[in-house]
């Protein structure tokens, strides 16, 4: 499932809807460290093994921040949900100065 999910997300990097459905699929299947990795994916394209590139706008990440740390309220400690408001601020700070395309 992994190999076809990673293809796909390859193939369609606009597709929030196919990453989410891959976040999904990892944390019900009780990978959370797997769901992480592709949120990190996203965030942090450079420690990404396949150097992939996500072409999400601010208000898709908004979401897929959103996400993350509810995942990690469910699943995570104190330390992974500041981890996920650190990273927020960080591509809200990047997007602001224009490091970031929206």
């Amino acid at each position: 499932g992994r190999t076809i999910f990673n293809a796909l997300l390859e193939n369609n990097p606009k597709r929030m809807d196919l990453l989410f459905v891959n976040i999904d699929k990892e944390v019900k299947n009780g990978d959370i460290d797997k769901a992480r990795a592709l949120f990190d994916s996203v965030v942090n394209p450079v420690s990404n093994d396949r150097k992939q590139k996500f072409k999400f706008k601010d208000k898709q990440m908004k979401s897929l921040f959103k996400k993350w740390y509810r995942m990690e309220e469910e699943h995570g400690d104190e330390t992974t949900r500041e981890r996920v408001r650190e990273e927020a601020r960080n591509f809200v700070a990047k997007s602001k100065s224009g490091q970031h395309q929206s």
